[in-house]
């Protein structure tokens, strides 16, 4: 479950057209919660006059990924705190969900593939 403020956070940063960047990290909570919020001309070489605005997706735990297969791929609808996969590791199974409503862009992990704890899974255009 995505803390409330990690969304009261990215509502507020909707808002803000001069804003390029915003992260959040609490390494101390269960799973770690790190949320990267960027313009999308940051992330993925779009042209900053469209607006849009991109989320990174990172994984809460080194493992192997895998996704909910039927709600995970690119053009996708999600909505906020829907779950979208797991990470497995050695000894557990860590879910993750989307901390936002919105559109899913890019899967930049394939199913099946190793992470880091941090690694950007997916790319997520807010509404």
């Amino acid at each position: 479950m995505i803390p409330n403020v990690v969304l009261e956070i990215l509502d507020w940063a909707k808002t803000k057209e001069d804003l390029a960047e915003l992260r959040y990290e609490n390494k101390t909570s269960d799973p770690p919660i790190s949320v990267h919020f960027a313009m999308s001309s940051a992330v993925a070489g779009q042209s900053p006059a469209n607006g849009k605005r991109i989320l990174y997706l990172k994984a809460p735990t080194i493992g192997k990924v895998s996704y909910v297969a039927e709600k995970v791929s690119a053009g996708s609808m999600v909505s906020a705190q829907q779950v979208l996969g797991v990470v497995e590791g050695e000894k557990e199974k860590v879910q993750f969900e989307s901390p936002v409503a919105g559109k899913l862009q890019e899967v930049l992990v394939k199913p099946g593939s190793w992470v880091g704890f941090g690694d950007p899974l997916l790319l997520i255009e807010l509404n």
